[in-house]
């Protein structure tokens, strides 16, 4: 109860567990926040609720009904409660952000709002992502611009984690602790960059073949062909021994 109504930070309930660290236990409280916003998202993909998002808000498909989208309304109507419920995930991070900027320790009182009080901020979530719905409908164009402008940072910050990722395992498997070459582990790394070639080509045909005719979806095309192009341009830079550097 202390860390839902108080200060402290969660532990695991059963006593044998053994404790865990103050900074541990936030991440896996606002991993679960996400998750939960995730299942509600998913929730919104659904016919019954988007039946009942309409009912509630009845403005909410105007959109559909304006673009004369028939049986595909409430899919457009599903899209926008995704991004509404986004929209208050977003809120309440960045009013946390506002509460515990340039905080330096967790002994301070705004350090006990970023690992505590678990059951307000849960609440005060909620509240953001209910009142999303209320909000006027044109904000629903300037919103997905910000999530096209989000969504092209969050691909391109997990490109970076990716490619250091890969390096860091390429060095570990290839290379002793002494500094000399690992066969196996070297080995390993081969077969393991052929198995994600394989994956990507097929990856590329599965997108060429549902997403693209014989004849038209020349936009469609036009992407993947651009993608693979970028691919491709890159596994030659990385052959490059100048690129190492």
């Amino acid at each position: 109860l202390s860390c839902c109504f108080g200060t402290s930070s969660c532990g695991f309930c059963c006593r044998c567990c053994h404790p865990i660290n103050e900074s541990t236990s936030t991440r896996i409280m606002y991993t679960l926040f996400f998750f939960f916003i995730i299942l509600i998202a998913c929730l919104m993909l659904f016919p019954q609720i988007q039946d009942e998002v309409v009912k509630k808000v009845p403005w909410f498909n105007e959109t559909c009904s304006y673009l004369s989208l028939g049986v595909d309304c409430h899919q457009l109507t599903g899209f926008k409660a995704v991004y509404r419920i986004c929209f208050g995930l977003s809120a309440f991070h960045f009013l946390l952000f506002i509460f515990t900027f340039h905080v330096s320790n967790s002994n301070g009182f705004r350090a006990s709002i970023q690992n505590g009080f678990w059951f307000f901020k849960f609440v005060i979530l909620c509240l953001f992502c209910a009142t999303a719905f209320m909000l006027p409908k044109e904000f629903n164009l300037y919103w997905m611009y910000v999530g096209i402008a989000g969504g092209f940072l969050f691909i391109l910050i997990q490109l970076i984690f990716l490619v250091d990722f890969t390096y860091a395992w390429n060095i570990k498997w290839s290379y002793k602790p002494s500094g000399e070459i690992n066969t196996c582990g070297a080995a390993g790394t081969i077969i393991c960059g052929l198995l994600f070639y394989l994956v990507a080509i097929g990856g590329i045909v599965w997108l060429f073949y549902n997403y693209t005719r014989i004849n038209g979806c020349n936009i469609n095309k036009t992407f993947i062909s651009i993608n693979v192009g970028l691919c491709l341009l890159l596994n030659v830079v990385t052959l490059i021994l100048c690129s190492s550097k």
